[in-house]
């Protein structure tokens, strides 16, 4: 993939609609949005499913023939979300609704399990696979000094499931790695967002501090301010990484 060596190059991986690539090619960046549907992107997006083995060993070839000055994971919540452990009302079962709590996936003592009933069994382990691969792109962001953050729900067991990988890696480099990257806490609301979704992004130091008080924010911001403001902080290292790229 033709990237020029004037910009710095970003990966959105699992984009969705791409405002983040939007914002980083507003503030100069050269990007690659990867997602395995199209959620009507603002960007041209790649379509690699990567729960294959194939799309997987495609877009790490990718990442190590040009590695990235900035990747970002917004990896799917699914069988991680922590809604599951939230009993639906008894009306809206008697209405059909199913009753999430009979099938949750994961807990503090088991973060990457297998659960006995088989379709949710499937579900799992194509989230996991989802999951293993964070830590292969984790490993080539410590390899060649990239910028990385990745965006979770906060209570999400996503966390709980990566740290659980990265220990298995049975090396202290990935996890002294994982433990050193900052986390930024803030609900979605204070972005625009219609619910008081609690989100997490945990990144590389320096990255966010700045953008780290969210609780004082006006409560109508508009809805691509933190991807603006992430896309501009990141876009100040533009003249380190082009002289590193030289």
């Amino acid at each position: 993939m033709p990237v020029s060596p004037q910009q710095p190059f970003a990966v959105e991986i699992c984009c969705g609609q791409a405002s983040l690539s939007r914002c980083l090619i507003n503030a100069g960046f050269s990007v690659l949005a990867v997602d395995h549907v199209l959620h009507d992107p603002q960007v041209p997006v790649i379509l690699l499913d990567l729960t294959q083995a194939t799309n997987q060993d495609i877009l790490i070839d990718l990442l190590n023939s040009r590695p990235p000055n900035y990747i970002h994971l917004g990896m799917l919540c699914g069988t991680a979300s922590r809604a599951r452990e939230r009993p639906v009302a008894q009306d809206k079962i008697l209405q059909g609704a199913h009753n999430p709590t009979t099938a949750i996936c994961r807990s503090s003592t088991r973060p990457t399990p297998y659960q006995s009933r088989f379709d949710i069994r499937h579900k799992i382990e194509k989230t996991n696979q989802l999951y293993r691969i964070v830590v292969d792109i984790l490993l080539i962001a410590m390899k060649h000094n990239s910028v990385i953050s990745l965006e979770n729900p906060y209570r999400s067991w996503f966390w709980a499931a990566i740290l659980a990988y990265v220990q298995a890696q049975n090396n202290l480099d990935p996890v002294k790695f994982w433990d050193s990257l900052t986390e930024v806490f803030f609900h979605n609301c204070c972005h625009g967002g219609q619910r008081k979704k609690g989100t997490r992004w945990k990144s590389t130091p320096g990255s966010l501090q700045p953008y780290q008080p969210f609780a004082k924010m006006i409560m109508n911001t508009c809805p691509t301010m933190f991807t603006q403001n992430m896309a501009h902080g990141l876009s100040t290292r533009r003249v380190k990484w082009h002289t590193q790229n030289c």
